[in-house]
């Protein structure tokens, strides 16, 4: 995707469309999510935070390893402890 002088998004190609999809989509439901999340469930803005993050990034590694033939690095894997300690030292009684 590209911006127009006019300021109009331009489509490049059909991914262009399916990007501008998935955003569309992903946004509004983001908002109700750390809502419900920080309010009903009981986890502060760190915890939900975190948890975002490594969702998103499980995704787009199966999504880089699948679609876009990524192979595994064990640099990957390292990255992927990291972020379970993460997850320990923000989810561990203070």
């Amino acid at each position: 995707m590209r911006q127009s002088p006019t300021g109009c998004i331009v489509l490049q190609s059909p991914r262009d469309l399916f990007r501008g999809a998935f955003l569309l989509l992903n946004a509004p439901l983001q908002l109700p999510a750390n809502h419900i999340g920080f309010k009903q469930a009981g986890f502060s803005v760190g915890q939900l935070r975190i948890v975002k993050e490594v969702i998103r990034l499980v995704i787009f590694g199966r999504f880089a390893m699948i679609y876009l033939k990524e192979p595994l690095k064990c640099d990957y894997v390292w990255a992927a402890f990291c972020m379970v300690d993460a997850v320990s030292f923000i989810f561990r009684a203070a």
